[in-house]
Order: structure tokens, then sequence, then C-alpha cells
């Protein structure tokens, strides 16, 4: 996972608190929310576009309908559990419920690590503190939940027995960056589950309970999670919005994999949906979903196809054979009807480019491309905008953004996976058909400005967040993941790539929120009719002003601005942003690599 500057600076000027509930019993409905025929469970979301629709209502105005898709399985498997993804600081988080009674932890989605961690009570200044409060909930209270166990040092699952923060024989490991940043924890293991009601807890309900239609039964899906109880935070970690971390890597204790060892899913498999809004929320920012077991292709808006993981195990890596810019934008791999939209292949040397693999990291905020691809892409690029490309800030309008080039990457499949589109490749959403007649069944994966380029709201400019810096490797973070939904097959060694909006809410057309209680109404004696008096003169009409105002001239349409900027020469962004109370600065680090990461186990002995 990797932390980006402009996070924490962010982090740094949002205040308040926001504890989680404590478990009770508390009636409430999913208004709107459907099941498919294969059990899935499907998770509200307390997006902002709620309240954008509360407003319209306010005042008046339509509110659009939400569609609804009939559900489907494409490959056939059951997709557990579906649950509600939120925006942080760059990164995805989702609920992560833990104890009895439970209480709420927000987690990064990493499958560029292996560890869940959080802080816990023992934590010191850590983020989670009342008086300096930069995450979304207070620390886990191990001594609050009944079923809280603090790992012995003969049953390790990932440390080694030592010493930690005061704390005699404890199991305790950890994870550093080359940036700074770190984390400490020790070993510990409670039930939870993910997913509910975003701001709720819920009552234990037996496993293999049927679902149904209803998300309290959420909890249905509750395991004994292995986690890391976090004593010790630095750098980004502590001033990030989410609570901790839920590592997706493929390693025996990440957290798909322990539900799966729990019988909670039956399949090794999980789904990633992401999308972006240019402000987040603290109360939770609407941002896609993630599907435990398998994938829901009722958020697909093209077939999924699959791309060969060349990585047994730890990161999840793909091969891409080719780079494009193409001109005129557009969201998906087919181009828009009626425009002129003209693909150029990079003159990129394929082995240089993916040097030793390009990892899939949902914990990364950016993407950081081989350097070898930024001679042909800023060549082509300028070619196509006029202007030099770089990474320092700039000004669009909506048609300017729209107009900048979609980058595509051809991604290399996984051998027979594709095959039943062998035959018409280019009436498919997503194959490269025509593009490359000798490679038709490789895949197509899309990255439009509108995922590359960031708003930065400090500094009101756009920013690429698409680094052509690094050296033998490449890393694509959230940004180039957004507008498709990822399964990460396992045991077919396998990633499936479907082109998405990722809209949870706009699929299941709802969101959860407690059932007002309405106070019973009292009828009120009935006044006996006063009677009328024949000799009452009869109450005269008041005559009707004629109104003197006229009506106002619409003015006429303004002409759309150009739609390429006038120069890509914006502010350039400052490297140093104030973070509150610690460092008053904190270099912004651009090229800390995955490979930096480390994990270290701590020994104050």
């Amino acid at each position: 996972m990797r932390l980006t500057l402009r996070s924490a600076a962010l982090a740094a000027t949002v205040f308040g608190s926001l504890a989680a509930a404590g478990a009770q019993d508390s009636t409430v409905t999913f208004q709107g929310a459907t099941q498919n025929a294969d059990g899935v469970i499907s998770f509200p979301l307390i997006p902002h576009h709620v309240h954008r629709e509360r407003t319209r209502r306010e005042l008046g105005q339509e509110v659009p309908e939400r569609r609804r898709l009939p559900g489907r399985q494409l490959d056939g498997s059951p997709a557990v559990q579906v649950g509600a993804l939120y925006q942080g600081y760059g990164t995805h988080y989702v609920d992560l419920w833990v104890g009895t009674p439970p209480q709420r932890q927000t987690v990064i989605v990493d499958t560029g690590s292996g560890s869940t961690a959080f802080p816990c009570s023992g934590c010191r200044d850590c983020g989670g503190q009342t008086d300096a409060m930069f995450h979304t909930d207070l620390y886990f209270m191990e001594k609050n939940s009944d079923s809280f166990q603090k790992m012995e040092c003969d049953h390790c699952f990932k440390g080694h027995c030592g010493s930690l923060n005061g704390m005699q024989k404890v199991c305790s490991f950890g994870m550093s960056y080359q940036e700074g940043s770190s984390w400490s924890a020790y070993e510990g293991r409670d039930v939870s589950y993910i997913g509910g009601p975003h701001d709720m807890a819920l009552s234990r309900i037996a496993s293999g309970t049927e679902p149904g239609d209803n998300p309290l039964h959420a909890s249905a899906f509750s395991f004994e999670l292995d986690f890391g109880c976090q004593v010790l935070l630095k750098g980004l970690f502590r001033t990030q919005l989410a609570d901790g971390i839920m590592g997706m890597e493929n390693v025996n204790e990440s957290f798909w994999n322990q539900m799966f060892d729990a019988k909670i899913i039956k399949e090794k498999k999980f789904s990633l949906c992401y999308s972006r809004h240019d402000t987040v929320e603290r109360g939770g920012t609407e941002s896609g979903a993630m599907t435990m077991g398998g994938t829901d292709t009722r958020l697909h808006s093209s077939p999924m196809l699959y791309a060969k993981n060349t990585k047994e195990s730890g990161m999840y890596t793909i091969h891409v054979r080719k780079m494009y810019l193409r001109e005129g934008g557009g969201l998906s791999a087919t181009p828009d009807k009626g425009k002129n939209q003209v693909t150029h292949l990079l003159d990129v040397d394929e082995k240089k480019m993916n040097g030793n693999g390009i990892i899939l990291d949902s914990g990364t905020t950016d993407t950081y491309l081989s350097r070898a691809i930024a001679g042909p892409f800023m060549k082509k690029w300028k070619e196509i905008v006029g202007t030099a490309y770089n990474n320092n800030g700039i000004n669009l309008t909506p048609e300017q953004m729209a107009a900048l080039p979609t980058i595509l990457f051809q991604v290399q499949p996984d051998t027979g996976s594709n095959d039943e589109y062998d035959k018409d490749p280019d009436s498919v959403t997503g194959l490269a058909g025509s593009l490359d007649p000798e490679h038709p069944t490789d895949i197509i994966m899309t990255m439009p400005a509108s995922h590359y380029m960031e708003w930065d709201s400090k500094r009101n400019y756009h920013v690429s967040r698409l680094y052509l810096t690094e050296g033998y490797r490449g890393v694509m973070g959230a940004n180039s993941l957004m507008g498709h939904d990822f399964l990460f097959d396992i045991d077919a060694q396998r990633v499936g790539i479907a082109e998405s909006n990722c809209d949870y809410t706009d699929l299941y057309g709802g969101y959860l929120q407690p059932e007002p209680e309405v106070p019973p109404v009292q009828e009120e004696p009935e006044e006996p009719a006063a009677e009328e008096d024949p000799e009452a003169p009869a109450a005269e009409e008041e005559p009707e002003v004629p109104s003197t105002e006229e009506e106002p001239e619409v003015p006429p349409a303004v002409e759309k601005p150009n739609k390429k900027p006038d120069a890509w020469n914006g502010p350039k962004p400052n490297k140093k942003s104030e973070v509150a109370e610690e460092e008053s600065t904190v270099e912004e680090k651009t090229d800390v690599k995955k490979k930096s990461k480390r994990e270290h186990h701590n020994d104050d002995d």
C-alpha cells in the first residue's frame, strides 16, 4: 500500500469524531434492496447523493428514477456477500465490525499487503483519541469485547514472541515504508464481520442463517479474525481517515483467506469495484462495492474478461502487452459512436514496460509506470494535446477534461478463458479485436482523464496522478482500477475485468436508514359549526390587480470554451503540505515503490 502526502494534508484540515454505535436492537428497513437467486447479500451506503436527492425533493425538483438490473452470474459462482465501499483521502475503505458487542473499525482495502490491523486501546497518539481525531472511530477497546483474545506466544500466526510497548510475551509484528510511515502491533483474535449498516452495530446471528433480503443479517457471516492490534503508528497511518488496513494479498493471513478457512465463503474469490468523488464526507462517501466469494455481474456493463495473474502468491500481477493514447477521450474500451476517437499505439519496448511485472494495488492511490514509457508517451501526448505532459497543476473545464486522451492498456489474457469470444471479438466490449489482429482476445483496460486527473480542492486545480518514474516494475493503483469490477480468482490464478460504474446504490435502488418513530395522531374534538346569519352582508371579493412585471428574457446560450487546455503550465504543486500537530511539513515521496514495504518484528528487549 502506498500513502500519499496530499491525503495527510487533507486529513489535517478535517476534525470531529464519529464514534461507532454499540450493539443494539433497532428496527430498520432497507428501501428498494433486491436479492438474486444465488443469495447475494447487499449492504447499503450512506452516500452523498442521498443528500442531493433530499435537497431536490425539498426544492420540488424531479428526482431521477433509479435503474434495477436483473441478477445474473456470468462465471456461475455464487457471490456470498456484497458490501459498500467508502472513499477516504485517496483510498477506499470498508466497515469492519469487531468484538462482542461489535465495535466499528474502518479499514483500507489493500491488495498490496496481507495483514488486517487497526489501533487498539494501548495505541500511543494514533489518530483516534478524542483530542486529536483523524480517524473515523475511536480505538478498538479490547476490554469491552467479551470475545477478544490476545494470542499466546505458542500460537503466533504472523509475528514472533517478544515484548512490545511494555507488554511481555506477545506475538508482535509490524510494517514500515521507505517514506517513513510505519505501524507496530500485537496479534489478537475476535469475532468480526464486514458490511451491514454504516453507523449501527448488529446483534450476532448464527452462522448459516438464511439471510433473505435484510442487510441486518450481515453478522451471519461473522468469523474469528486474526488481526494486528496496533499500539504504535507513525506518519500517514496516523492522519488517514480510515482507522486501519485490511490485507487482501494472496497470503495465508489475508482477510479473504481467513474467511474461506472459516467456511464463510465457498470459493477463494473476491471482487473490488472502485469509483471516486471530488470531495470526501467524513460520515461516508459512496465509492463502490466489494464482493466476497465471487462477483456480482449486476454491477457490470460489459462481459467479464480474464487476464493472467502471473504470480502464484503474493501481489496480483498482470502483463501489459501494449499501450495506447486515444484522441477524444471516452470511458469505455469501445469508442463512442459518432466521435472521431483515433487510437495511437505507443512505441514502447514490451519487456521494459513490464519489468518484473505490473501489480494491481488497491491500497495505492496513484499509478506508477516504468520510466521507459515516458519518452514515447510524452511525444504522442504533445502531438495530440499540443502541450507537454507533466504532473503540475492545471485548471480544466469539464469539456477540456473529457477531451484529454484516454489511456488504453492491452493486457495479456488468461489462456482459454476468453476463447468463447474468438469468432467475433470486435463485438465484445473490452477485447482488442481488430486493434491487434494477432492478439484479438487480449483485454483492453481504459483509464480516462477523469481517473488519472485528480481535483486538488486545497489548491483549486487538477493534477495528473499517473507517474512515469518507476524502475523495473509498475504499480496500477486505485485510480487505474476505477470504472471496472476486478475479480481476484485465486485458485484459477487469473483476474477478471469488467467495465462498471461501480454505483452500489444505483444498482440496489435504496439505502439503509432507521425508520423514524411517528407518534400516534390524537384526534381533536370537533368544534360545533358556526350558524350562518342570513342577514349578514356577503364578503366582497378583492379586484384582481394586473401584474406589471414582465417575463425575464432568457439569455442566449454561451459558446463552450475550447476543449483543449490553452497550456499545460499551471501552478506546480507544492511538495510540502501542513500536517496538524505533528510534523509541520512532510515531504511528498513520489518514488516510494511497493518493494520498499517491509515487514518487521518488534522486540523491546
